[in-house]
């Protein structure tokens, strides 16, 4: 197959009216951390428990000692594959139906997002194995870009993983004294870095098409016990103290929207929000429930959940009819310009193939299981 350029517009909110695709509550079938130095360990080690930081924590403190992801290597989706293979060699893959589409959580919200996106471009890489089509994230010069931030926006990225430092522990809340237990009281201590996490995979439909998703979860709320839930768990989020109505309005317009997409995917019922000032320090933490988000913003107009579901239902079915290589050892590229609305599919043939061998070698066929769902 030749290089080929297939383009998509992508139409304007307005024109994405209809009733709400469906959309499965997602369910979780396998979970793993990654450590400090970014290596895999199937168990619940990285999940920490949520216990509000205290006001007037500065979200600045330590960040000379901040241990950041090198952002400019592309793990692809390397720790779903290996998981999956994990689980299977294991025997512990539960059953259930081969997914149409294999990727992470903020890829999902990328697509969902695109009717209101009007200024962020991005790159994804795309596979077809087997009928499966894999999603990652490419490395763009603009992601590149990122470790080279000037020292304000290293310290508002920063601000973010400080807040999960300062707002878990590495405990059950239940098994606590209150804020004068020794392991609440001593966090201020605590270095934070961005590369130990822990991971949900869950699978989920849209419409008719069935996802496996891979997530990074904050922490969880309501105990370790239900294994398969994703509503055990919390997002943590930060942004700066709202103080004017542009300030506000932009924060409704933009920020919300995407905290309420990539929390509604994974099925994560609550999002706990940071308010901090410019000079870094806590001031307010707000609650919000995912699925009453919407209605805060309804009246202003500014946008609505069914134009980004109705839009992400046509752009998979989109993507199943034109990647129609089925080669693990091809891919193609997707790439979005917001000046023009446009994405493009583009067709690499062999070249930056990114399904790793042993994935590829143990999934030749999907475990069988007609009764799952």
């Amino acid at each position: 197959m030749e290089s080929s350029v297939i383009s998509l517009t992508v139409p304007s909110a307005a024109e994405l009216r209809g009733p709400f695709p469906s959309y499965h509550q997602p369910k979780e079938i396998l979970s793993f951390s990654l450590d400090d130095e970014r290596q895999v360990h199937y168990d619940d080690r990285g999940l920490s428990c949520y216990f509000p930081a205290p006001i007037g924590t500065c979200l600045f403190d330590r960040a000379d000692t901040f241990k950041a992801r090198d952002v400019t290597k592309n793990e692809h989706i390397d720790n779903i594959l290996q998981a999956l293979v994990h689980a299977k060699r294991s025997k512990t893959l539960p059953g259930f139906r081969q997914p149409q589409f294999v990727t992470f959580r903020g890829i999902m919200t990328k697509i969902l997002y695109l009717p209101y996106n009007s200024r962020e471009e991005w790159e994804l890489g795309a596979t077809r194995y087997n009928g499966t089509i894999y999603l990652e994230e490419r490395l763009t010069e603009r992601r590149l870009q990122e470790p080279f931030r000037n020292r304000q926006q290293k310290l508002l990225m920063y601000s973010g993983y400080r807040f999960e430092t300062m707002s878990t522990v590495p405990v059950e809340p239940d098994q606590l004294s209150g804020a004068d237990d020794p392991v609440v009281r001593d966090r201020s201590h605590l270095d934070t870095n961005n590369c130990a996490e822990f991971n949900s995979l869950f699978k989920t439909r849209l419409g008719k098409h069935s996802i496996l998703m891979g997530a990074e979860v904050d922490c969880v709320s309501h105990g370790l016990h239900k294994k398969d839930r994703t509503d055990r768990y919390l997002e943590l989020k930060t942004s700066r103290i709202l103080t004017s109505r542009q300030g506000e309005e932009n924060f409704e317009r933009h920020k919300l929207l995407k905290f309420y997409l990539q929390s509604f995917l994974a099925g994560i019922p609550r999002i706990i929000l940071g308010f901090r000032d410019d000079d870094g320090y806590l001031r307010q933490l707000q609650a919000f429930k995912t699925l009453e988000i919407p209605r805060l913003v309804r009246s202003k107009g500014f946008w609505e959940p069914v134009a980004c579901f109705q839009f992400a239902d046509r752009f998979l079915s989109w993507l199943t009819a034109h990647i129609t290589v089925d080669d693990p050892t091809t891919s193609y590229t997707i790439r979005y310009t917001p000046q023009t609305k446009t994405v493009e599919l583009i067709y690499l043939g062999h070249h930056e193939n990114f399904l790793i061998p042993e994935f590829v070698s143990e999934f030749s066929t999907w475990p069988e299981n007609p009764s799952a769902t």
